[in-house]
């Protein structure tokens, strides 16, 4: 699961980077007039868009991730949440 939240970061990552390149260059086959508030526009939805997926995805894999490991926060105590770490006393 993890590696699965991992690519899915890096893929997002990538693509905020790519989409305004790739952008650019299809414009320039198409030849507009007003080349750059076309690029402006789309590329600040686009990218605003990925930018919104990015931080959703973020918070949405911590949740897996916590689920995964047995995490909740509104259901335990401190005896519970402490239950995996262990007791050491020192005797000196």
């Amino acid at each position: 699961m993890e590696i699965f939240i991992a690519v899915t970061n890096y893929l997002t990552f990538v693509f905020i980077i790519i989409v305004p390149i790739l952008l650019i260059m299809v414009l320039k086959r198409i030849k507009i007039k007003k080349f750059m508030i076309f690029y402006f526009l789309i590329s600040l939805f686009v990218s605003g868009v990925l930018i919104w997926f990015s931080t959703w995805w973020g918070y949405e894999s911590d949740l897996i991730l916590l689920k995964q490991y047995g995490y909740n926060a509104y259901g335990m105590n401190n005896v519970e949440s402490y239950g995996n770490v262990f007791l050491k006393i020192w005797n000196e």
